[in-house]
């Protein structure tokens, strides 16, 4: 879920040997995107991981039409399958992704995309050649409509995309995922962060244990969702905080509104 801390749990989930994050891959290959710098120092075509990929011609799903979406929301809504999406690449991204990051790291095994996305899940889901396990982070209602007004959103369209995106993941989730998903507060990773990692570990079935330390010397190649997330916490990183910027940026009448649609 969108500004749920989740390129922060990127970096987390990318601290051990097994794990190789990604970031967001629903930007790739955009060219928009080309001259952001990667958390290596150097721009996209520059680095040593991302610039022999996108010399592939990979592509990947980003999130369909706007009459697909539709249809797939509906359908949601009316506890119909989803219809798989057409072939988009990704298997063959992934596949050259996971096989450059073991020259980096021979350990790697799996990839972490933090694509804030439910149609590009469905893309890979519903894809027979890749394995998904998904950990669907959020935040409460407050935090997350704070976080959408802080980045420019009206009030309004914060409760819309919250209100929509979380009936919709949830519905979804709990019809289709089975043991492959894993749901996370964010809340719950700042307040009860050991609890957390305990149940992230038993689901990857990783060793998580040393994650803080590991995440000192770990060089991550990221260049999407917030890459300067990993300068504020990877020399001494301390854990996840809980935010409580949602107290000034709601008045009285909004808390109370959110809490008595989310409760």
């Amino acid at each position: 879920m969108s500004y749920s801390g989740s390129s922060l749990l990127g970096f987390v989930l990318g601290a051990v040997p097994e794990v190789w994050n990604l970031g967001e891959v629903k930007v790739f290959p955009r060219e928009h995107r080309l001259g952001r710098i990667c958390t290596c120092t150097r721009p996209t075509l520059e680095c040593e991981y991302w610039g022999p990929l996108y010399q592939q011609g990979l592509t990947v799903f980003n999130r369909g039409s706007s009459w697909k979406r539709w249809e797939d929301t509906v359908r949601i809504l009316l506890h119909r399958p989803v219809r798989a999406p057409k072939e988009s690449g990704d298997a063959r991204m992934l596949r050259a992704s996971l096989e450059h990051a073991k020259t980096f790291e021979p350990q790697s095994k799996w990839l972490v995309d933090t694509s804030k996305s439910l149609w590009r899940l469905f893309a890979l889901w519903y894809n027979p050649d890749i394995e998904v396990k998904i950990v669907y982070l959020r935040r409460g209602a407050k935090e997350n409509v704070a976080s959408y007004i802080k980045h420019g959103h009206s009030f309004g369209k914060a409760v819309r995309e919250y209100g929509l995106f979380h009936r919709l993941s949830r519905l979804w989730l709990k019809k289709n995922a089975g043991d492959q998903v894993l749901e996370l507060s964010h809340e719950d990773l700042a307040l009860k962060e050991a609890e957390a990692m305990s149940k992230i570990s038993q689901f990857l079935d990783l060793d998580y244990s040393q994650y803080k330390s590991q995440m000192a010397s770990r060089e991550y190649h990221i260049r999407t969702g917030n890459p300067r997330t990993v300068d504020q916490f990877r020399d001494g990183f301390k854990g996840f905080f809980y935010d409580e910027h949602w107290k000034e940026l709601l008045n009285e009448k909004q808390q109370q509104y959110l809490d008595r649609r989310f409760s």
